[in-house]
């Protein structure tokens, strides 16, 4: 996806990792070389960081539709 967005010149996009992996090696490399944003591991906090998340994004959107329509 990364090289997607730097090859049409897009935006860069959040990527949030939900998995059931949790250990350091993993997340070192998502985080890193995957390119992901945020690393969630399933349980605990998991779901209302995913609904943070959401709402920045919405957010955004909402503020970039306001931006062009100005």
């Amino acid at each position: 996806m990364r090289v997607i967005e730097n090859e049409q010149g897009w935006h860069r996009s959040r990527i949030l990792a939900l998995t059931g992996l949790s250990n350091e090696s993993d997340m070192a490399k998502g985080l890193g070389e995957g390119g992901v944003d945020k690393w969630l591991v399933k349980g605990g906090k998991s779901l209302r960081l995913i609904i943070e998340e959401v709402v920045k994004m919405q957010q955004k959107v909402v503020e970039r539709r306001l931006c062009e329509e100005a």
